[in-house]
């Protein structure tokens, strides 16, 4: 009997992986085996926000440029027009 609930267990728990990992990602025309591709996904998610991160940081590096280059241009005019 104990043998019989063993057997009965490990065959739904097949067909129950089948289901959640084959039959219903195929279904909605989704990747097969989302369990194992978790990790790349979050890999993935990882990577985008390092991106955004460099991209504000160089955003961040050319406004303060522009800013440097906006003091000198102020401080450059006003002795152009004193000399003239």
């Amino acid at each position: 009997m104990f043998l019989r609930l063993v057997e009965l267990f490990f065959v739904l728990s097949i067909v129950a992986f089948f289901v959640m990992q084959v039959l219903i990602p195929w279904m909605y025309e989704q990747p097969l085996f989302p369990f194992f591709r978790k990790k790349v996904v979050l890999e993935m998610e990882l990577k985008e926000i390092q991106e955004e991160q460099e991209e504000a940081d160089l955003e961040a590096r050319i406004a303060a440029a522009r800013g440097e280059l906006q003091k000198k241009r102020k401080s450059i005019r006003p002795r152009v027009r004193a000399d003239r």
